[in-house]
Order: structure tokens, then sequence, then C-alpha cells
């Protein structure tokens, strides 16, 4: 394992170069949500007050009128002013030189294995930090235990956290300890406690929960992979398509500030649907979609289609900027003895 990774250390500086030339919005630095802690002129009372005028962020309280501001909170105009100075110093956004966020680049990534050596070669090397990856498939396809084969190696081998936004409340500690078999059961209670579980409800508690992290993350909380299960559970329980855009986009933005800045990879897992084309007298065959509609269709980095066949599971790269299409059949027993 550890030469398939050296050999491709020049390989991640090319793949990472690319990155290092966006320049990251604006609007990442503004999505910290005022709270008690962010400055203490915020308390309770003048916080509710901002809110029910619709002003959540230091974004929105840096743009709103400060005479206003003043109205609504009943703070002086002067503690407005202290105010709106303390956020823009602390949210505004600071130019970078690029070189030196590439080599910043260089030094804080990683190629991260998931320890099957097919699933490893297929990836050429693993997941690579600062950028999205979405597992989809059918329901029961292996998307859940594909994104636990990472979070092994993840806690138990690296000995670094992961962060599990979990929109469907099933994750189990259990299943996951089915692919630990090799390790003691110290050694499993000790990667189990390095896995942080946050359960999701609604499409707004997951952009909270990630807004949280930035805060905890500012504060030297270290993770190295964020897995959201699964971001059709959340998105499609809406059909109100220009919603669903708007949050899509804030959480697109939300994701690659985040695996920029602190060096995290995203596993997001998502459902294929399939609809039959035609009518009932004459079908003309199926067509498969991605979930989540369009908008998010171009958001990963890559995007990887599952199948089980048998006592398999198929992996297709069906898009992706940093790696070629292609596919492999991983049987079960190279993932876990007595899996399914």
């Amino acid at each position: 394992m550890k030469t398939l990774r050296a050999c491709h250390l020049m390989d991640l500086r090319m793949r990472i170069f690319p990155l290092c030339l966006k320049k990251l919005p604006l609007s990442c630095f503004r999505m910290d949500r005022l709270k008690l802690d962010t400055h203490p002129l915020l308390n309770e009372s003048v916080i509710a007050a901002l809110n029910r005028e619709k002003i959540f962020t230091a974004k929105d309280f840096i743009l709103c009128d400060s005479q206003k501001l003043a109205k609504i909170s009943l703070l002086v105009f002067k503690e407005i002013l202290v105010l709106k100075k303390y956020l823009t110093k602390k949210y505004a956004a600071i130019s970078k030189n690029a070189y030196d966020q590439y080599k910043d680049s260089i030094i804080n990534s990683a190629i991260i294995p998931s320890g099957i050596q097919s699933i490893d070669e297929f990836l050429e090397g693993g997941l690579l930090t600062s950028n999205i990856y979405e597992i989809c498939g059918q329901a029961a396809s292996g998307k859940t235990l594909f994104a636990y084969t990472f979070i092994k190696f993840i806690v138990l081998e690296m000995k670094q956290n992961c962060f599990y936004l979990d929109t469907k409340n099933d994750f189990s500690a259990e299943k996951l300890s089915l692919l630990c078999r090799e390790y003691s059961k110290d050694d499993i209670s000790k990667g189990l406690s390095k896995i942080f579980i946050q359960s999701i409800e609604t499409k707004y508690d997951l952009l909270n929960g990630l807004q949280e992290l930035v805060h905890k993350l500012e504060n030297n909380f270290c993770i190295r992979m964020i897995i959201i299960d699964s971001l059709a559970a959340v998105i499609l329980n809406n059909s109100k398509i220009s919603e669903n855009n708007l949050i899509l986009s804030h959480l697109a933005r939300l994701m690659h500030f985040i695996a920029t800045k602190y060096h995290v990879v995203f596993l997001v897992t998502n459902l294929v649907t399939s609809w039959m084309e035609g009518d009932f007298s004459a079908q003309l065959g199926s067509k498969t979609t991605i979930a989540c509609g369009k908008y998010w269709y171009t958001v990963p980095n890559t995007r990887i289609n599952l199948k089980i066949d048998k006592s398999s599971l198929i992996l297709h790269i069906e898009r992706s900027n940093v790696l070629s299409s292609r596919s492999i059949t991983v049987p079960f027993k190279d993932i876990v003895s007595n899996v399914c």
C-alpha cells in the first residue's frame, strides 16, 4: 500500500494544481451564522430581533443599513459600527498568493485508500483530499458499504476522525464492526470513537450541520472525511425545484469551501432512479437519472456508480475531472467475510 501511494506523489501534484488556481467565492467567508459566542454585543434578544428581519449571517449584518440595524436590534449606532468592523475583519475574504496556496495544498493533501487493493488500484491510490466524490446507485446497491470501507481505514489505520451526516438515521456501528474482524475489540472501540455522527432531518439541518462544522474546524477540530448519507433523503422530500436548487447551490459552495480550505474528502451517497419511456401500450425503454436534479449533476468532482451482481460489487466511474472512465468488479469476499 505504501508503494501504491508513493508512486502517485508526482501525479498528486498535477491533480492538485488546478484546484489551487480556483478563487474561493467571497460568500464562503460569510456563511457563519450569528451566534451568542460571535460577539458580546450579540445577546439572545438581539439575535432574535435580527432573525425576525431575516438577518442570519455575518454577511446579512454587514450588508444591512446601519440605521436600520439600530432600529431592529435596539443597539446604539456606535455599537452597530463596532460590530460591523469586527465582523468585516473576521469574515472578509483575504487575498492569497497563488503559489503559497499551491504549496499549502501539496503539504496538506493526501490520497486516502480504502485498504482494498483492487479498489485502490481502480481509484489510482484512493480518494484525493479537497475533492467531492459521489457514490450513486439504486437502493441497496452497496453505497453505504463502500463508504464504510474508507471510514474503516481512516479511523483504524490513519487514526484520524470522520464526520458522518446521517440523513436516514441508519448508521450501524455493528455493520461497520463486521469490516474490522482483523482488529482487536479495543482497537475497534477506539476507531468508533473517532466517528462523529450527526442526525439530519431536513436540508436546513444539513446546511446548519456543515456551518457548525466550519466553526469547529476553525477551532482546530481535525477530520479527514465528511460523509453525507444520503443527499437524496433530504432533497427529494420537497417538490419545489427552485427552492431545492437554491439549497443545492448554497450546499455546493459550502462543500467546496470546506474541502479546499481544510483538505478533507467529501463522500456523498445519492440515488439513481429508473424511468420507463413511452406508455403502457408501447414502452420504448428505460432511462436512468441521478437524483437531486441537473444542477447537482456537475457538482461532484468524481461520480462512481455502484451495482450489485450476485456476490460482487460493480464500480463504474461515470464522470470525473481526475480519473478516466472505467469499471471494475469487486467480490464481496475481498471487502469482508460473511457480508450480506
